[in-house]
């Protein structure tokens, strides 16, 4: 009889809990944002950074200062480096980045170089340290986690992370979300990945599929899975490259760390338009309008919706403020208060 009760009683329990309502993701539509410049002038613009109360972005297809510095609060454009080229200080296939103390790095892809570009506005000078790193030309992203320390996303490695230090020291971790062997994973498991030095946090957000995941930094070579979203998807291994069906959501096309936030620009179809998955990213009219807003833990907290295209973005990992450069219908660039 008494057992009878407890099961009762669990019964009960469960149907309640069970019954309970469950926390509503705030949809937000057409947020008021303020235009912090609309001086974009490229045919498509590249990756975007905040340090220090500047924005750095990338113009892809200029030879010449292909990195543009703007003042955050008042939209001037300040200067303008980097340079393509053959040259000991040219880069061939530059990637950027934020150093964790003051300034950006840019490091070349195809060869050792690596330069730490600091803009100081009081003094309205450059300056300008150049030096050497590791480079692995498989590496699709990097991140600076202190002035000692980068990230490379590698997704043909059997773990994504490659860990280089100035002392030439290295260690892999991560491990890859689909467990299949295949002979296009360069191109499955790219995505976007950013380092929030405060919370010693690292995100990798895949393109091809909405898989997150969270990295604890414990030292440079102690990294611990903290969060992970991996939803199913559907997808077949076709001569042994892995192909999505056609209804399986699309990834992270942007990312930007906040205070309190995770923030990705990511398809919300029962907002937006439907875009095909071969048609992702082939123009901008092709990109996602929403913002889906995390915590660090990875619960969703909002959806924000726009009436244009979020092409690049960025956060301060100070404030909730995020940047984006947007299409509406030129290139502009935004400050959004999450």
């Amino acid at each position: 009889m008494k057992m009878c009760r407890y099961c009762l009683f669990f019964l009960i329990a469960m149907c309640i809990s069970c019954s309970s309502p469950q926390q509503d993701v705030n949809r937000i539509s057409n947020p008021s944002y303020t235009v912090v410049t609309d001086s974009i002038y490229t045919r498509m613009p590249g990756d975007i950074f905040y340090r220090d109360g500047f924005l750095y972005w990338h113009d892809p297809f200029s030879a010449e200062n292909f990195l543009h510095v703007v003042n955050a609060e008042t939209g001037k454009e300040e200067t303008g480096f980097g340079n393509m080229g053959q040259g000991p200080t040219d880069f061939t296939f530059p990637m950027i980045s934020v150093s964790s103390s003051h300034g950006i790095y840019v490091n070349d892809l195809n060869k050792n170089l690596e330069i730490l570009y600091q803009w100081n506005a009081e003094k309205d000078s450059l300056s300008v340290f150049p030096g050497t790193y590791k480079n692995n030309p498989n590496a699709f992203r990097i991140s600076c986690i202190d002035d000692q320390t980068k990230i490379l996303l590698c997704p043909d490695n059997e773990k994504l992370f490659d860990v280089i230090t100035k002392n030439d020291e290295t260690m892999s971790f991560g491990k890859c979300p689909i467990k299949e062997e295949i002979q296009n994973a360069s191109d499955v498991f790219k995505g976007c990945l950013a380092y929030n030095p405060l919370k010693n946090l690292l995100l990798y957000a895949n393109t091809k599929y909405p898989y997150i995941a969270v990295y604890k930094r414990n030292s440079w070579n102690d990294w611990i899975l903290s969060a992970e979203q991996n939803p199913k998807c559907d997808y077949r291994i076709v001569e042994g490259k892995l192909k999505f069906d056609s209804d399986t959501s699309y990834g992270s096309l942007g990312i930007a760390l906040t205070k309190d936030y995770i923030v990705l620009s990511q398809f919300d179809f029962e907002a937006e338009e439907y875009v095909e998955r071969d048609n992702v990213g082939r123009d901008v009219k092709s990109m996602p309008r929403s913002l889906f807003v995390y915590d660090y833990e990875l619960n969703l907290k909002k959806i924000i919706n726009f009436s244009f295209p979020v092409f690049r973005m960025c956060g301060d990992p100070e404030t909730n403020t995020v940047y984006a450069i947007i299409v509406n219908p030129e290139y502009e660039l935004i400050k959004i208060g999450l």
